[in-house]
């Protein structure tokens, strides 16, 4: 059997808990073999060669995923301080009076 060996170019920290542990995570879901090995600066991914394509689109879909995911995050952050900006000027109303403006606009 070959192997192809996949170099995640990101520069993981020794520190970083379970930085493979996602990858090798989704790999398993999708039903393929893999055999991570960690080097010093980078992660190494040993994968069956006629899968190797197949885990590239796996490893790209989770990117987009995990993106998303940060970008939601920190949407919600931004709501979160805009809220604590609105009640800190006074900018607020009664769960009443919202509920009230929804009823009466529909």
């Amino acid at each position: 059997m070959f192997w192809a060996c996949i170099t995640l170019e990101v520069r993981s920290l020794l520190t970083a808990v379970g930085f493979l542990a996602l990858i090798t995570a989704r790999l398993a879901r999708a039903g393929i073999s893999v055999n991570p090995v960690s080097a010093f600066h980078h992660d190494h991914l040993f994968v069956p060669w006629e899968m190797k394509e197949h885990v590239l689109a796996e490893l790209i879909e989770l990117s987009r995923s995990r993106c998303e995911n940060m970008r939601n995050a920190i949407r919600m952050l931004k709501l979160v301080f805009e809220g604590e900006a609105d009640v800190g000027e006074g900018r607020v109303e009664s769960q009443e009076e919202v509920f009230h403006k929804i009823e009466s606009s529909g």
